[in-house]
């Protein structure tokens, strides 16, 4: 007697669990891309606000011979972030509306976040940005970490 072989319609358990084991590692990628993408918009968005601000400080420091610094708002460090850019231990909060700046012309949105150094005229800001477990604060691309 001859068995006839039944052709069987439908997937087996095997190839349903490697298609969801692919379709599982493929979006995990595709996740991991997207978060990362939002962090890097952010950390250039920062960069491109720093950078309207320090080309707006250059030209009003040469046009004026100072910088457009609200009176009153002297600081002698930044707390914690690393200022070894040839600064000295002064700082100022910048005055945007002096610069020209609103605040909705900036990504960030805060008008009291930068501050800039007297002798340097670097420009910082105290949120900063976290991009792959660091803290970016300034425009140099350089960055420091800060331990919580």
């Amino acid at each position: 007697m001859i068995k006839s072989l039944k052709k069987e319609n439908g997937i087996t358990m095997v190839t349903l669990v490697v298609t969801i084991l692919l379709l599982t590692i493929i979006s995990s990628i595709i996740v991991f891309n997207v978060v990362n993408g939002v962090k890097l918009d952010k950390l250039n968005k920062m960069y491109s606000d720093l950078q309207i601000i320090q080309d707006k400080i250059d030209i009003y420091y040469v046009e004026n011979g100072e910088l457009p610094i609200v009176e009153g708002s002297d600081k002698q460090s930044l707390s914690d972030i690393d200022t070894t850019v040839n600064d000295n231990d002064s700082y100022h909060l910048i005055d945007l509306e002096e610069l020209g700046i609103n605040s909705s012309d900036l990504n960030d949105y805060v008008s009291n976040n930068y501050y800039v150094n007297d002798e340097s005229h670097v420009v910082y800001s105290l949120k900063g940005t976290e991009f792959e477990g660091k803290t970016y604060y300034r425009l140099n691309k350089e960055y420091q970490e800060i331990d919580d």
